[in-house]
């Protein structure tokens, strides 16, 4: 069902906007700081591309299934490349409690993107 690839964009988009606020408050090295116009920047630039694409989708082009699912790999790619970062990062310097927020974000946001791949490709949807 269109609804349900709806729902899981949006869950999706916020997860991964809560992934870049979460790493501004993390002590990662490099990162823009919280409430920097860097990290609006990014937050605003995240939010039109999905909201760009589910536009689309929701006007019944039906390629943007497959823009979407690319975008969502590249999620996928991102959120699974900074879950690895930040463990090895909190074991390393021995505070992995620092990282607990981005990494169960991370966790959370890799698990919301395959469910987006199974709703947006099942039987039904496809048909």
């Amino acid at each position: 069902m269109r609804y349900n690839v709806v729902v899981m964009t949006i869950i999706s988009g916020l997860l991964f906007c809560l992934i870049m606020v979460s790493g501004t408050l993390s002590p990662f090295p490099g990162n823009d700081e919280f409430n920097s116009l860097g990290m609006w920047m990014n937050i605003g630039m995240m939010l039109f591309f999905y909201g760009l694409s589910l536009l689309l989708y929701m006007a019944g082009i039906k390629p943007m299934t497959y823009i979407m699912a690319v975008f969502c790999g590249i999620g996928l790619l991102i959120s699974i490349s900074i879950l690895v970062l930040s463990f090895i990062f909190g074991t390393v310097n021995n505070n992995i409690t620092e990282y607990l927020g981005l990494i169960l974000l991370c966790m959370l946001a890799t698990f919301v993107n395959f469910i987006w791949y199974s709703v947006a490709f099942s039987k039904k949807q496809i048909d």
